[in-house]
């Protein structure tokens, strides 16, 4: 899949849909703001980890969608998204709109349904709050959305488990019944 990402040129302006790729040849300063579909808001490329190789004190010139086509080979793809606003380009997220920590949920599937998988969940969902201090933002919707995904497997795995034991519990007497009622007519 595609990532098509968003960026905030010198002048203010926003520029993109570009790939990965148009990084790797232009880098891009630490402070510029990007986001990408999935990120709640804009943040500062250094805390995209997917662009800490491509990181350079001289940022990113503006460019159009014919200059990222001729310069690197691409037919322009329109994405699939936009960009939200840019309201002020250095206002932090505020606490707010930290993502989803899924603490509680993690500790409530260790407890009552599968240890290992909701032990999972409580590695990332701790993460979520201090990356989010941190300024940490992307790292912070990626450890959100881990603890989600542990969390929910471990709930599946719990209810996949129940539904097995309810039908065992059902069907071992059912069967026992069955057994005595052929003995006792043969």
């Amino acid at each position: 899949m595609k990532i098509f990402y968003f960026f905030i040129d010198k002048s203010e302006n926003t520029q993109g849909p570009v790939l990965l790729s148009y990084f790797q040849t232009h880098g891009i300063a630490p402070n510029t703001l990007v986001w990408y579909e999935g990120l709640p808001d804009w943040v500062k490329a250094d805390t995209v980890p997917q662009l800490h190789p491509f990181l350079k004190e001289s940022g990113v010139e503006s460019m159009t969608k014919h200059h990222y086509a001729s310069e690197l080979g691409y037919k322009y793809e329109a994405p699939r998204c936009t960009p939200p606003a840019c309201k002020d380009s250095h206002t932090a997220p505020s606490k707010a709109d930290m993502p989803k920590t899924w603490l509680f949920e993690s500790i409530l599937v260790t407890l009552f349904c599968c240890l290992p998988l909701g032990i999972g969940g409580i590695i990332y969902a701790s993460r979520v709050q201090a990356l989010w201090s941190g300024m940490r933002y992307a790292e912070a919707l990626d450890a959100s959305n881990r603890a989600k995904q542990w969390t929910k497997w471990g709930l599946l795995l719990a209810v996949i488990a129940w539904l097995i034991y309810v039908l065992v519990a059902l069907l071992v007497p059912a069967a026992r019944d069955t057994v005595w009622f052929f003995n006792e007519n043969i």
